[in-house]
């Protein structure tokens, strides 16, 4: 939460990201999260609660490992057992190891931290490669570390130094002192757990509109129907869900092949926080850009990306694809800056016939052009 320029972060205020704060137009290049909600670095705790925006889709699973199951405090006792546990970090991803033992003090940039959980490594079995092993590197703080049963027993924070200094242990904060932390900020929190792996939750409290009826099968599959009350969706939300940086350089690439498509990157990168400005905060063209089904259209091209089989329909809203994206310049147009308004007339211009088209139709046609 602070960042790279280390700065403190304000409670209410400061933008989460991940994996950084980049944000972007329609969202389907953001990656904030939410915002910061509660909390603190002391000796007990080290931890962020970030506050999910309504409508936020999100899962009780960690990758790798599955659905969580709860959470479980690991007192002296049984860490002289020596548990097993598991963490999926975002530097070493999926890693295995046991519980050393718990209550050492450890001092990381200059705060003595007293109840700190030792975890040692899985070993390379007999036979196998002799480079080192780690519980975790650099990068990996954040992670839950769960037991056998997918139980959260802490959560991993820091590399060890001092006395630690060079082995391959891991250092993780038990899961009760980050909550006694967080409730000190009068912000009770609990695991959430899932009977299964891959449940769907929502966020409530959203917006809502309807995808136009034509739209609705690529994009919320089994839900969608005639009655507009099955195609409700999320305002301002990815329905498809963000394109990968493998997607979005494809795209670049594939646009890079033609004049045409050339333009389109240029004018997105000469525009872009125009664009987004308007579309986020002028209520006229925000309400255009969802009623027209161009906010569904951008879904579904965004989806295109990795699903490229999927068509885009013949019409939207009962009218052909053309008249939507007419109806988005023209108010886009209303209140642009003369550049804006002249390259956006330009570029529509240039633009071919989308109804019917694939992705890869779509990119054949603007190198035809």
């Amino acid at each position: 939460m602070q960042g790279q320029n280390h700065k403190d972060p304000t409670i209410g205020d400061t933008k989460a990201g991940q994996p950084t704060n980049k944000d972007s137009i329609t969202k389907c290049c953001s990656h904030i999260i939410g915002t910061l909600a509660a909390g603190a670095r002391n000796p007990n705790t080290d931890a962020a609660l970030i506050a999910l925006p309504p409508g936020t889709q999100w899962q009780a699973d960690v990758v790798d490992i599955g659905a969580l199951s709860g959470e479980h405090p690991v007192d002296a006792t049984e860490a002289a057992t020596h548990p097993a546990v598991r963490k999926r970090g975002a530097r070493s991803r999926l890693s295995g190891g046991v519980v050393d033992s718990i209550g050492a003090s450890v001092t990381v940039d200059g705060i003595s931290y007293s109840n700190v959980m030792i975890i040692m490594p899985n070993l390379n079995p007999v036979g196998a490669a002799t480079d080192p092993v780690f519980f975790g590197q650099k990068g990996d703080s954040g992670s839950v570390v769960v037991n056998d049963a997918n139980q959260v027993v802490g959560v991993f924070f820091a590399l060890p130094n001092g006395p630690y200094a060079g082995s391959v242990a891991g250092w993780a904060l038990p899961l009760d002192d980050i909550k006694s932390g967080l409730a000190a900020q009068s912000v009770p929190v609990t695991v959430a757990v899932a009977a299964t792996p891959g449940i769907v939750n929502t966020v409530p409290g959203a917006a809502m509109i309807a995808v136009p009826e034509e739209l609705a099968p690529s994009l919320i599959g089994a839900r969608a129907g005639p009655d507009a009350r099955e195609r409700l969706v999320a305002v301002g939300l990815p329905l498809g869900g963000r394109p990968t940086a493998g997607a979005l350089r494809r795209l670049e690439g594939d646009l890079e092949r033609s004049a045409r498509g050339r333009g389109l990157v240029t004018f997105w990168l000469r525009h872009q926080h125009e664009l987004l400005e308007l579309i986020n905060s002028n209520r006229r063209v925000m309400i255009t850009w969802h009623r027209s089904g161009a906010s569904g259209l951008f879904q579904l091209l965004t989806r295109m990306l990795s699903q490229p089989d999927l068509t885009i329909p013949e019409t939207i809203n009962g009218e052909p694809v053309g008249h939507c994206l007419d109806t988005v310049c023209a108010v886009l147009g209303r209140f642009a800056s003369p550049q804006l308004r002249a390259d956006l007339t330009r570029t529509r211009a240039a633009l071919p016939e989308l109804g019917g088209l694939t992705y890869p139709l779509i990119c054949a046609a603007l190198a035809a052009g």
